[in-house]
């Protein structure tokens, strides 16, 4: 994990899609873009709210959004 991540990432299961940009440093919207490109994993876990694993976190800041996605 990188050092520079929020010491609370690894107290979190999972984030809602303002935080997992806040954590990435990404726009809210660039997050859900790619969670429709399929790009970022996030279940939706009610009709209108996702939730971005912390595992997915993890796995964009170690080895970047573009680097495939396992099964």
């Amino acid at each position: 994990m990188d050092q520079n991540a929020p010491a609370a990432l690894v107290l979190r299961r999972a984030y809602t899609m303002r935080e997992g940009a806040d954590i990435l440093q990404l726009s809210l919207g660039t997050v859900k873009r790619l969670i429709r490109e399929g790009k970022i994993k996030a279940p939706r876990v009610s009709l209108k709210k996702r939730l971005i694993p912390n595992s997915e976190i993890e796995r964009i800041l170690s080895v970047g959004i573009d680097a495939p996605i396992a099964a």
